[in-house]
């Protein structure tokens, strides 16, 4: 278990800046081919405070990063005041879907579930060109492998076409190799193929990273680098931290077990928002 405090992500910042690496959102990857960059993801599944931030703490820095927000967190007007307040930071804001998982891998009613959410995000003023999948180690999937099957379906491509999937056709769109770190499994690791990760089983398919400045230290070359977080398991201080992801795993631990016997999995299944939490 790997414990991240904000302070190590102001570290990590206040390193780019000083050492002029030149940063880039997501979709300016996409616009533009600016050797060397960096592009700052973090994928929001709950607490858009934490989200908010970080987010403060990379524009102090003249710092611009990509946050994908689930859909069900725009239901509350104070999140979206404070995905507004990011935006004007000149950070891109956009969608961390999971709309194969949230319709049992039914493609027809995962097509119609974007574009309902899309639709919620123009409204609200986030105008959408990328997009990042969401994984879910509770679902039990059947029939498909995992929400990258979503962006995987040719017909999905092309009806929302312009929209990229930084875990699918993002290659499609840029056109040239890049990195891909992630603290995923809370630690650092590049992943080989992140666009086919979850198709791979072998434990090799992942290089460790014992630090974050390791990670800045593969960054800096020729290539584009993605580092991309999960910013509700970061905290304030390392006692807070502790705690948190002590009790964030035992959690999940816990409902992975019961995922297992058929009543909790139908419970799961049935209560899907509910899940996907954990």
């Amino acid at each position: 278990m790997k414990l991240i405090l904000n302070r190590d992500w102001e570290k990590m910042c206040r390193e780019i800046a000083s050492h002029h690496l030149l940063t880039q959102t997501i979709a300016e990857t996409i616009e533009a081919d600016v050797k060397g960059a960096i592009a700052l993801k973090h994928d929001v599944e709950t607490a858009p405070k934490k989200a908010f931030l970080l987010a403060k703490i990379e524009h102090r820095y003249g710092i611009k990063g990509t946050y994908y927000f689930q859909a069900y967190l725009l239901k509350k007007a104070k999140n979206i005041a404070l995905m507004k307040k990011m935006q004007a930071m000149g950070h891109e804001i956009s969608y961390h879907h999971d709309v194969m998982d949230g319709n049992g891998g039914d493609l027809a009613k995962a097509t119609a579930d974007f574009a309902a959410k899309v639709e919620t995000f123009n409204i609200n003023g986030f105008a959408i060109s990328t997009v990042c999948q969401h994984g879910n180690p509770i679902v039990k999937r059947v029939g498909y492998t995992s929400n990258r099957d979503f962006f995987r379906d040719a017909k999905v491509r092309a009806r929302f076409a312009g929209i990229y999937d930084v875990m699918v056709n993002y290659p499609e769109a840029i056109k040239r190799p890049y990195l891909y770190f992630s603290d995923a499994g809370y630690g650092w690791k590049k992943l080989h193929d992140p666009i086919d990760d979850d198709l791979v089983k072998a434990p090799e398919k992942d290089t460790p990273y014992a630090t974050l400045q390791l990670v800045l230290d593969g960054c800096q070359g020729s290539r584009l680098s993605i580092i991309s977080t999960h910013p509700h398991r970061y905290s304030r201080n390392a006692i807070s931290g502790f705690f948190s992801i002590a009790f964030r795993k035992s959690i999940r631990s816990v409902a992975k077990f019961l995922s297992k016997i058929p009543a909790f999995r139908r419970f799961f299944e049935r209560h899907y928002d509910l899940a996907k939490k954990i």
